[in-house]
């Protein structure tokens, strides 16, 4: 037989190894987390401690809030900009920095690792303020 290129098994193992960590994480997700804070949805309606939602009534409450306009125009720029940036920056890098593609990815990536990162300390700071 033939020898495999190991970049050839290393995209395959990058993509099998997350997935099957997800699908082992849903099951204990699904098995064991709660719903709510306040508990089970299945349970709180058996003991009609929540009324049967209407979903037209919360779209029409958010589409009437001017709050929920005014967010989604603003994470409608960022992403576009985000969006723009990340599929720039490596042919970028590549070819002002004459890094190898594999390179220029990787530092590229990294905007994308600092925006995952940004977001969460930035929604924990406004939580706790």
């Amino acid at each position: 037989g033939t020898e495999r290129d190991p970049a050839d098994l290393s995209w395959r193992t990058a993509c099998v190894i997350p997935g099957l960590m997800c699908t082992v994480f849903t099951f204990f997700v699904l098995r064991y987390a709660d719903d709510s804070p306040k508990g089970n949805y299945r349970k709180r309606k058996r003991e009609g401690l929540m009324e049967k939602p209407n979903a037209m009534k919360y779209i029409k409450a958010a589409i009437h809030d001017h709050n929920t306009w005014i967010l989604l125009i603003q994470y409608g720029c960022c992403f576009g900009v985000e969006l723009t940036t990340s599929n720039a920056a490596a042919l970028y890098f590549k070819e002002e920095f004459e890094l190898s593609t594999e390179a220029a990815a990787a530092v590229a990536s990294t905007f994308g690792w600092m925006n995952l990162f940004a977001r969460g300390l930035g929604g924990f700071l406004s939580d706790i303020s």
